[in-house]
């Protein structure tokens, strides 16, 4: 097999650069090759269920086939709950989240009449934000429309609480003491990329970063700025992180445990913040 192969559970990704001659040839014999495995471990494919996404303007979009049967093209699908384009940018995955989140509010208003800080606090925690959250470090928004379009679920969770209800957003995030869903998203990143690169999660950081060979001042986990396409790429944190990352101080990047790494970061955070 050339192209690369992900699977979780029973779902099965095959994904190759066909933009390089002859990959489209190669990616079509991978094909057949997985087919006849699954037929012979008597696994078969619902070939109705797969599908093709041509991704990128070099792309060919060459027909490929499963079994003889040819596989349906198409520029949007949901992969494990998070809505996929064939221009990787995620907007439309924006809007699902949001109107996940913006239904669970509805349900927490009319529900809860009495809404205090306490309350309101632990049922948007754990009913709402998750929703604008789910695997955010894979999609997470890079245009301003849909970084607003998360950001008011949060400002209108934290206007059900009758005293905050007048103050700014800001003020009300401040009284409830939560960052903003940007910055948030920020902290996620930042938090994954510190449990990959000190062996927290099990992912060979050298699959996904590369640490730089040059200066090391501030600590030494600096990852190196590659060069990337800014219209594919740019929005996956593992490349628009490497900035932020690289200037995090010292005491933060060598934390000893995440716990410690979070409560150090949440530090840094909050004085950027100037809070």
């Amino acid at each position: 097999m050339v192209a690369k192969i992900s699977k979780f559970a029973d779902d099965t990704k095959l994904g190759m650069n066909v933009a390089k001659e002859g990959n489209t040839t190669r990616l079509q014999e991978d094909l057949r090759k997985i087919g006849e495995w699954s037929e012979t471990w008597q696994m078969p494919f619902d070939v109705n269920k797969c599908k093709v996404m041509h991704i990128g303007h070099r792309n060919p979009r060459t027909e490929y086939n499963l079994k003889g049967n040819a596989l349906i093209s198409t520029d949007t699908e949901k992969d494990l709950g998070v809505t996929i384009t064939s221009d990787l940018k995620f907007s439309k995955q924006c809007i699902e989240a949001e109107k996940k989140a913006q239904r669970m509010l509805g349900y927490i208003k009319r529900q809860f009449g009495y809404r205090n800080k306490e309350i309101v606090l632990c049922l948007y925690n754990s009913l709402v934000r998750p929703h604008l959250e789910y695997a955010v470090q894979f999609w997470s928004p890079s245009y301003r429309k849909d970084i607003a379009r998360l950001e008011r679920v949060q400002a209108r969770a934290t206007k059900l609480i009758p005293s905050l209800r007048h103050k700014s957003y800001k003020d009300r995030l401040v009284e409830l003491d939560l960052f903003s869903l940007e910055t948030r998203r920020l902290r996620g990143q930042l938090i994954e990329v510190f449990k990959i690169l000190r062996g927290f999660d099990n992912v060979d950081y050298r699959d996904i970063f590369q640490l730089s060979e040059g200066t090391t001042r501030n600590h030494g986990y600096k990852l190196e700025l590659k060069r990337y396409n800014r219209d594919l790429c740019g929005k996956f944190f593992t490349y628009s992180i490497c900035g932020t990352w690289n200037a995090l101080p010292a005491d933060v990047v060598n934390s000893n445990s995440v716990d410690q790494f979070k409560s150090r970061l949440d530090k840094a955070l909050n004085h950027r913040l100037g809070v």
